[in-house]
């Protein structure tokens, strides 16, 4: 999605979806990197939540505690949903 081993160039919109735009499953501990460098997004930083709480509007969704989202050098989408 941008950055990490792969080297990708991002460049992804990743906006108005239902809910939440990403979901990372996991468990309560178990420790995930998303390398999601400069990309769209609804909004910037990107709007995270490890609750159980289904927020409309969310970004990314992740139920490890230990998640890290590298999200560097993204902006908001130009035609964004809240």
């Amino acid at each position: 999605m941008g950055g990490g081993p792969a080297k990708s160039e991002g460049n992804n919109t990743i906006s108005c979806n239902s809910y939440k735009d990403i979901w990372i499953p996991g468990a309560y501990n178990d420790p995930q990197i998303l390398f999601a460098k400069n990309n769209y997004w609804d909004h910037f930083p990107p709007q995270m939540s490890s609750t159980t709480s289904d927020k409309v509007g969310l970004d990314i969704k992740h139920l490890s505690k230990e998640t890290v989202v590298r999200y560097e050098e993204g902006s908001v989408a130009p035609n964004h949903c809240n």
